[in-house]
Formats: C-alpha cells, structure tokens, sequence
C-alpha cells in the first residue's frame, strides 16, 4: 500500500469515527387531518429528551427542531412511527379516517429518510396483507396451531428478508441493521413464546404441538449486539424472552422445571448471569427503566441502579434517562 495513501487513513479515520457521532440537526414536521384529539404529540421511543407538543389545528405545519448523534424512532400520537437519523429531515402529511386512526401517510424531505421509512412501511403492509398478528395472545384466542404460526412466521421472514435486500443500498447500514432487529423481534418472538404460551392456555403439550424439536428451533440464530439493532425496543424485549427460552432449554435438559422471573430482583440477576456487553447494557436499561416507570415501590431500584451504573453501563445515554426517571 503507498505510504501517503496508508498516512491519510490513519490520519482521517479517527475525524471519521468522531464526525460519526457528532450530534446534528435534525428535523421532524407534520401536517394532521381530520385528528379529533385537541393535543398532537411527539414522543421518543428510545428517550425521554424528545418529545414535543402542539395544539390541533388542521393544515398546519408542526415543526420539531432536535440534535442526534443517533437513530431515533419519534411516535406521533402515539400510533404512527416514524425513524430519522442525525441529519435528516423528514414531513409527514397525515390524514386519520372515520375510525379515528391513521388512513394515510404521505412523506417527503431528505431522500434517504423517505426511502427508509417507506420501508418500514412496505414491511408492515406484508405483516398487514399475511393478517400476521403481533400480539401472541390474540393468536390464542383464534386458536392459530402452533405449526400454522411458525410457518406463517418463517414466510414474513423470508418476504421482509427479500424486501430487505432489495432496498438497502438506498438505506444506512444503521437503518439496515434496526429494521431487520424489529423484524426479527416479532418473528423469533413468536418461535420462542408462542408455543409455550398455546401449551399454558389451550392445554396442549408442546410435544404434542407438531411443530418438531422446540428446543432447536432458534438453534441457528445469533442474537444481535450493534447499536443500532439495540435501539430497537422490541428487540431488547425480545433479548429479555431469548434469556427465558434458553434457561427453559436448560432445565428441560436436566429434567428441572424453570421458574420465570417475576420481580425486579429476578430479572436484574437472571440477565447479568446471561448476557455481556450491549445486550446486558440494553436489557438492564429496558428492565430498569420500565419499573421506574411503572411508579412503584422505586427505591427498590437504587441499589441495583448503582451496580449497573458502576459494572455493565456502556451506553451513557442510557445511565442519563435512568438518573433523569428516577426524578
């Protein structure tokens, strides 16, 4: 390699890594119709810090100014999501129907950001179009067969996967790796607690399921541990119900019965034996914050909020909102 060439690399890589994550403008606007609540909000998914409100006025433009360093997921009241990195600028006109929801959704702004976000669009018009439900329970109440469900569930996956790759070269690596975490959160989800879950309420033995080898069905998965997929909510959630399934796997093996974690305590122990590094940052943060949030008994956090803060915190940001909850 010449050594002019091999100088500029190093010199330039590190203004590369700190430009990376430099915080930047970022822009999110909306126009609302036909919106019968008197408030439009915008919330973070992944932070408390952004978030903004407008009074309802159809036809206007409300406009939310902010700096990221990273991928954010912003809701607007609540049901419709919308993803931008740092940098973009993304409008959304949106009009709600007779049924008080979302009817249609019109983007336009940095090109980039359009194009992701009609991404995550077109995966939830194949989830839509496949009546692939998310909640577990609902998939109950129908009596969907455990075997229907994982092949339902292996079709959404190679139809995302296809989608996917067919659209991202117009899309960040980071975009890239989010979607596929909140694609694989609500398909391998389903693998690990739906059959468990139809066992405990139908009262059919997984063995009698005939959905093959439970305790093999994930075998050949790896869960993820980048950022970005881990500023995927559901996919920390997910981590949470892979810690579960594989302890079951474990006591099944010893001829043990596995005994979930039901308290603060249970959960905070259980992941630290399980994960490292990111995965353990992000689900002690979803557990942590998730109590605090839920407004009881929260001194019951602080002990456990220290050690996190002193052993497995990596992402700052994440200490930040804690301190920032417990308020």
């Amino acid at each position: 390699m010449n050594k002019r060439f091999l100088l500029f690399v190093l010199f330039t890589l590190p203004l590369l890594v700190i430009r990376a994550g430099e915080k930047m403008k970022t822009t999110l606007s909306c126009q609302i119709y036909d919106f019968r609540g008197e408030m439009i909000y915008f919330d973070c998914v992944q932070s408390p810090f952004f978030r903004a409100e407008f009074h309802t006025n159809p036809g206007e433009n409300h406009i939310y100014n902010f700096e990221t360093d990273r991928l954010v997921t912003m809701l607007v009241n609540s049901r419709v999501q919308l993803v931008l990195e740092p940098g973009d600028s993304l409008h959304a006109v949106i009009r709600y129907g007779s049924n008080g929801r979302p009817e249609r959704i019109e983007l336009s702004g940095t090109e980039r950001a359009v194009r992701q976000n009609n991404l995550k669009r077109d995966i939830s018009q194949i989830q839509a179009s496949m009546r692939y439900k998310t909640q577990l329970l609902a998939c109950v109440a129908v009596d969907t067969k455990p075997a229907d469900r994982l092949r339902d569930t292996r079709t959404f996956l190679e139809k995302t996967d296809k989608l996917i790759k067919l659209e991202s070269s117009h899309c960040s690596p980071e975009f890239i790796n989010y979607i596929r975490a909140e694609v694989e959160a609500i398909a391998y989800g389903s693998m690990v607690e739906y059959p468990a879950m139809y066992a405990s309420v139908r009262h059919v033995p997984i063995e009698q399921q005939g959905i093959g080898d439970y305790w093999t069905i994930v075998d050949d998965y790896t869960p993820r541990d980048d950022q970005a997929s881990l500023r995927c909510m559901p996919y920390n959630e997910f981590l949470c119900q892979y810690c579960v399934y594989q302890r079951t796997k474990e006591a099944h093996a010893a001829g043990k019965t596995y005994k979930r974690p039901q308290t603060l305590e249970e959960h905070y122990r259980e992941l630290t034996s399980f994960f490292k590094g990111n995965q353990l940052d992000a689900t002690l943060f979803l557990v942590l914050s998730n109590y605090i949030r839920n407004g009881k008994d929260i001194e019951r956090v602080e002990p456990f909020l220290k050690e996190y803060k002193e052993k497995y915190n990596v992402d700052k940001s994440y200490a930040e909102i804690l301190d920032s909850l417990m308020q």
